[in-house]
């Protein structure tokens, strides 16, 4: 059952997330096509020089995205090599704490104040699957371990695990359980455990490769990129009709397909044009009837999906300028 969130609240959400990522450096870009935000899976694309860029979903709760929204986030930051990030009030009626993270289906999802700690690198618990986990720093524990001249034997009775599991916890950075990271720092206190880091580390996802068989016009452009060479995001909840990226030169395209009402592709065309430019991204407009329309905008013309992989191929050997 979808949260019902006035208008007022949502656009105070919004701002509250632009202003959170300006004032922490980040060129902020506002998405407003489809205009029901219900039906968008992307509200907000931040840039912040070398660091990953964000593809920020908002709404009130975890539990108002529908299945296909969440994918298209997810496969939108795996193409761009972004990171997906859900900001919401609650998760399926939970409250999101503001030193907590929860994970759902290979992103992060924390509150507009959790936002705030994930920048400031403050947020130290992930809730997943109804659990909650800390991160331990290896390093740290072993040397605290040696401080006090406890064995692998001595900590791993105290935690109630095995010796193999301390000596893992030593070795690299860990999710353990919160109470046996509460056991950690009550033993060594909180420098064992560190921040997760939400902005540039990422879930383990799935892969971003092109795998659809179901032939229908956006999935036949998403094959063509495909086959171009480019990891692609079939779109469908952001303007452009598919996003795609190459491995090797890091060539960035948003293609729009021409379709629909008039006023409503000019729209798209329009919001594509703005999203290409925020990622630094070529504008390909497939377009036959409205040739004079996309010629306004600053795109890559095409006619055909032949045209479409030719220009496809011609990009990944030039240098952005």
């Amino acid at each position: 059952m979808k949260h019902i969130m006035k208008s007022s609240e949502l656009d105070k959400m919004l701002g509250d997330v632009r202003d959170t990522l300006v004032s922490h450096g980040y060129s902020v870009e506002l998405i407003k096509y489809p205009e029901d935000h219900d039906k968008r899976s992307i509200d907000v694309i931040a840039i912040h020089g070398d660091k990953k860029p964000l593809l920020v979903k908002v709404v009130r709760d975890v539990s108002d995205l529908t299945m296909n929204e969440l994918r298209e986030l997810q496969s939108c930051g795996m193409v761009l090599q972004a990171q997906g990030i859900i900001v919401a009030e609650s998760d399926h009626g939970v409250d999101i704490d503001d030193i907590v993270a929860h994970e759902k289906m290979s992103m992060y999802v924390v509150s507009v104040d959790g936002l705030k700690a994930a920048l400031r690198k403050s947020i130290y618990v992930l809730r997943k699957q109804n659990n909650y986990y800390v991160k331990v720093d290896g390093k740290k524990l072993r040397e605290k371990r040696l401080e006090k001249g406890y064995s692998l034997g001595d900590i791993a009775h105290m935690l109630s695990v095995t010796r193999r599991s301390v000596y893992m916890y030593e070795q690299e950075e860990s999710m353990v359980s919160l109470s046996t990271g509460l056991k950690l720092v009550e033993i060594f206190g909180e420098e064992v455990i560190q921040p997760i880091d939400i902005i540039d580390e990422s879930l383990q996802g799935q892969s971003s490769e092109y795998v659809r068989s179901k032939s229908t016009p956006r999935t036949r452009l998403a094959r063509v990129l495909a086959e171009s060479g480019y990891n692609v995001a079939e779109t469908r909840y952001v303007p452009p009709n598919a996003i795609a990226s190459s491995e090797n030169t890091e060539t960035r395209m948003v293609v729009i397909v021409e379709k629909g009402r008039l006023d409503d592709f000019e729209v798209r065309l329009g919001e594509s044009e703005r999203v290409a430019k925020h990622i630094d991204a070529y504008l390909i407009a497939v377009v036959n009837k409205r040739r004079s329309i996309a010629n306004r905008y600053d795109a890559y013309l095409a006619s055909s999906l032949n045209e479409v992989m030719d220009i496809a191929l011609e990009l990944k050997g030039e240098k952005k300028t």
